[in-house]
């Protein structure tokens, strides 16, 4: 009886962050990241920034808070370094590790800023939500400028 009541608990809080969690992949407040030059695939050197104080900032950046990559050309972080003067940036950001499953829920990442040869030579961490068919990101300001999420 005790293991079925446990087992009720379980239920019933994986229900609820699940629901959580469902009504954030669906929120009016998720801003979206689609700039074309934002892709690992875009090549040309600018100094676009993730900082919503600085003059350079991305036109698609509205500061600190939940987003999701909407580009052309990519629906995603990029997962690996680009390399440095892509994605519109001079150090393009990149998730140091795997995107989560929908099972994990919010969980808590590294994103690596790629300069001067290192892979990672900036850092900040990151919240990714798995939406089954999309992932959202809750993404602060970039440490510095000129550095840049990059979507693939």
């Amino acid at each position: 009886m005790m293991w079925q009541v446990s087992l009720l608990l379980i239920v019933c809080l994986s229900t609820g962050q699940a629901s959580d969690l469902l009504s954030i992949c669906n929120s009016d407040e998720v801003n979206t990241l689609g700039d074309s030059t934002r892709s690992n695939e875009y090549e040309k050197y600018s100094s676009y920034c993730d900082d919503i104080d600085h003059a350079s900032a991305s036109v698609d950046w509205a500061g600190t808070g939940w987003y999701r990559f909407t580009g052309r050309n990519y629906e995603m972080m990029s997962d690996y370094p680009p390399g440095e003067g892509h994605c519109g940036t001079n150090s393009p950001g990149w998730l140091d590790g795997p995107h989560p499953a929908v099972e994990d829920g919010q969980v808590l990442s590294r994103v690596c800023f790629e300069w001067n040869g290192q892979e990672c030579s900036w850092e900040t961490e990151i919240s990714i939500v798995n939406c089954e068919d999309h992932f959202i990101y809750y993404l602060p300001d970039t440490p510095e400028c000129t550095l840049r999420y990059c979507g693939m």
